[in-house]
This record gives structure tokens, C-alpha cells and sequence, in this order.
């Protein structure tokens, strides 16, 4: 590992940590909040729309970018052989792709879908909460390493 990896694990920890202090300011107050403009918007989509949304969300969208770029310097921090590396590549894909795939294996398993409606309404209410509190826990994790790598 060169010396440019800790400081890129601080710098990323850094801005992972940013956001997250953004996130949680400007998170919605109060039971009635509003959800947040593009969720109200994925309920109008068709499957090819929303795929399409999805994959632009994911590009402009700086949360989802930290995301990203915290798992890419965590793995070229690891340099695994190209097998593992492409392993723990298809584990992220498969990860971040759960909320899409969840909840129709779920209403497939049986599930009542007043259940899953119930749990979506909780995840509207508390999502930049949720947000801030995975880029903490994803800030900390990458500035601890990056700090032990000094």
C-alpha cells in the first residue's frame, strides 16, 4: 500500500461524514414531513422508467456516490486477486440492489402487502435519518483506517 491510501481512506471518511452532518440538517421534522421529491416520484414509473431513474439517481445522487466510492477504496485498499475482487463487487451490487429486490420476493413469500406498505411509510418517514446514519457509521469506519494507516 503506498502512502496516498490512508489519505485517501481520511478524505473520503471525511466527506462520507460531511454529508452525513448534511443529511441529518436538513433531515424532514415531524410525522407529517413530506416525503422527499423523487420518492413520491417512483410511484408513477414503469418497470424500463424506473430502471432508468434509478440508474440517474445513482449517478447525481451524492449519498449513493459515497456509497460507492467508500466500498471501491476499501477494496483497492484490500487489492484482493481479481476472483475475490469481482466477488465482493457482485456482494455490493447484490446489497444495494436489496430494496429492489426485496420486497416482491417478500409479496412472493406471502407476505401481506399491508405489511410491506406499513414498513415502506416507516423507511419514507425516517430516510434521511437512515442515510445519515449509515454515512456516519461508513465515515467513521473509513477515517479509523485511514488514521490507523499513517
Amino acid at each position: 500500500a503506498g502512502p496516498e491510501r490512508p489519505w485517501l481512506r481520511i478524505g473520503f471518511g471525511v466527506l462520507a461524514l460531511a454529508v452525513a452532518g448534511l443529511v441529518w440538517v436538513r433531515r424532514p421534522r415531524g410525522e407529517d414531513a413530506p416525503p422527499p421529491r423523487w420518492m413520491q416520484a417512483i410511484d408513477g414509473l414503469s418497470p424500463a422508467g424506473a430502471i432508468r431513474f434509478g440508474a440517474l439517481l445513482t449517478l447525481v445522487n451524492a449519498k449513493e456516490l459515497a456509497f460507492v466510492l467508500g466500498a471501491a477504496a476499501a477494496l483497492a485498499g484490500m487489492r484482493p486477486p481479481p476472483g475475490p475482487a469481482l466477488a465482493a463487487a457482485a456482494g455490493f451490487a447484490l446489497l444495494g440492489s436489496l430494496g429492489v429486490i426485496l420486497p416482491p420476493a417478500l409479496l412472493a413469500a406471502g407476505l401481506p402487502r399491508a405489511r410491506l406498505v406499513a414498513v415502506r411509510g416507516w423507511l419514507v418517514r425516517h430516510n434521511a435519518a437512515l442515510i445519515a446514519g449509515v454515512l456516519l457509521v461508513i465515515g467513521l469506519r473509513l477515517l479509523a483506517k485511514g488514521l490507523s494507516g499513517l
